[in-house]
């Protein structure tokens, strides 16, 4: 779709949202909005469904009661967004920007959201079915590695966290070939190491 088509729709979409007798309700099923510029759209009751919003900009956007099942949200910006009642079974939120976000009572049933940002995001009353994740990696008050993660059944949740000590990490990856290297390759072989146990985490 192109901007123009994608402002018209939302135009539509904002009139239906006051009446629904006015207005239409917008319809981006399957639509290509990789990397469109929605920050606080108002896409509240839109359907999105299997739309590829890749890399787009929906922070402070209104989602609620949106459907985005099926979507792929790979490193969308949704800092601050309100996803309040949205569907989003089976959406692929890698890497996405999640960070105070309203998620009550939204319906994640296995949602991918390997390496996303949850922070402070709001999850009560949310469904998280079958979804899994890690949803933190950084470093603890000791200094030691700090892994938290999401993965969730059909009948039971599991979250929690690990730390390891930085030498401990660092023998989950080969690090040979950064013998010479500087601090920053250093740095990206702790990465690398961290992935791998993140991976392992979630077999």
């Amino acid at each position: 779709m192109n901007l123009s088509e994608i402002l018209s729709d939302l135009s539509e979409h904002k009139k239906w949202v006051v009446d629904t007798k006015e207005g239409k309700r917008a319809d981006f099923r399957r639509a290509d909005l990789h990397g469109a510029d929605l920050h606080g759209a108002n896409l509240s009751g839109a359907n999105l469904s299997g739309a590829d919003l890749s890399g787009a900009d929906l922070h402070d956007a209104n989602l609620i009661r949106a459907n985005l099942s099926g979507a792929n949200l790979r490193w969308a910006d949704l800092r601050g967004a309100n996803l309040s009642n949205a569907n989003l079974r089976w959406a692929d939120l890698t890497r996405a920007n999640l960070s105070n976000a309203n998620l009550r009572w939204a319906d994640l049933t296995r949602a991918n959201l390997r390496w996303a940002n949850l922070r402070w995001a709001d999850l009560h009353g949310a469904n998280l079915r079958g979804a899994k994740g890690i949803i933190y990696f950084g470093f603890d008050l000791r200094g030691y590695v700090l892994i938290c993660w999401l993965k969730a059944g059909e009948k039971w949740f599991n979250a929690g966290c690990r730390s390891f000590p930085m030498d401990k990490a660092l023998t989950h990856w080969s690090s040979t070939e950064y013998e010479d290297s500087e601090w920053g390759q250093l740095y990206i072989t702790a990465i690398m190491a961290l992935s791998k146990i993140a991976d392992e985490v979630l077999k």
